[in-house]
Order: C-alpha cells, then structure tokens, then sequence
C-alpha cells in the first residue's frame, strides 16, 4: 500500500497538482504494476518503475469533456455493469503509459465499478506475458477490449489511441455495444 501511494503521488510531482480522490480502477492499475515490477528482475522491473514514476501525472492532467462524461453518467447504470474491459499494454511502452491513465481517468469519472477492469501487460514482441490467449491479436498497445459480461462476446476495442477521444470512444461502446 505504501509503495502504490508513493507511486500515485510521485507521477503528481510532474505536473505539481495534488492527486485528487477518485475510483479504485487507478489503484488497480498501479497495484498490478507494482505486483509486475516485484515478479520480475530483468528490464520488465525498470519498464515497471517508469510506468509508475509517470502514471499518476498522466491520470491527473486527463481533463475529459464534461459534456461527454455527463452523457456517459446519465446511461442506465447497467450499461456499465454489463461490461467488463480487459486492457493489454507494454509497462515499457509509452503510448501505454500515456492512454492507460488517461483511460483509467475517465471510467474513474463514470464510477465504472471496480472489479470490471484488467490489465495484462505484453512484451515488445507482443506475446502475452500474464498467459492471456494469442487469438486475441493484440498488435499495438495499448488495446482495450470491452466484453458483454453475460455473453463473454467481445463488443468494442480500442487500439493504441482512441479515434475521438478516450470517453467519446467508451460511450460509443456503452451506447451501443450493451444491448
């Protein structure tokens, strides 16, 4: 727990704002990380350290549009239950570093329910560290995949960068992929 606070607050130094309350989908992200960082020994522990030391400033200064976050809050509540998001990205990646945050911000803003959220993290080649199945085709990090929790069907991806925006992607999702 010690080591995720100073990983949350030393990200914050960056952009020297106080890190604010908020879900419990950023401490996932982090613990997993940091649960990342204390099984290996190699360069996955430095790639580890680095998405840390980053993570949290990246969190902090995503200012999703209000209107869009308004949109998504005022969907019926199961449009958010139904889903599960499963985000696969390289701790020594910095486009992972950049979007998983900044992702993780927005359903942080919705109340998107804790325990609806994983991270696998692959290595440079794209083979799946955490034993994740290769028929998912992850060819670019980072990936995020929305399920239909009943149905386990995948619903929508997100591949590296969203096409509007991380919280216009995701109510594209919530608006039309749970039925």
């Amino acid at each position: 727990s010690a080591i995720i606070s100073s990983a949350l607050f030393s990200g914050c130094a960056l952009y020297k704002k106080p890190m604010r309350p908020k879900g419990n989908n950023i401490i996932y992200l982090q613990s997993t990380v940091v649960n990342h960082m204390q099984e290996t020994q190699d360069e996955e522990q430095g790639a580890a350290k680095e998405f840390l030391s980053v993570m949290g400033g990246y969190y902090q200064s995503y200012n999703p549009k209000s209107d869009v976050i308004n949109r998504l809050n005022n969907l019926p509540i199961d449009r958010k239950t139904k889903v599960n998001i499963v985000m696969y990205g390289g701790n020594w990646c910095p486009d992972t570093h950049l979007g998983l945050p900044s992702f993780i911000r927005v359903i942080d803003d919705i109340n998107f329910p804790e325990g609806n959220i994983q991270y696998h993290r692959v290595s440079h080649d794209k083979k799946y560290i955490d034993g994740r199945e290769a028929e998912l085709e992850i060819k670019s990090v980072p990936t995020v995949i929305f399920y239909n929790k009943q149905t386990d069907e995948e619903i929508g991806r997100i591949v590296e960068f969203p096409r509007e925006s991380w919280e216009e992607d995701l109510l594209n999702v919530l608006s039309f992929g749970v039925q």
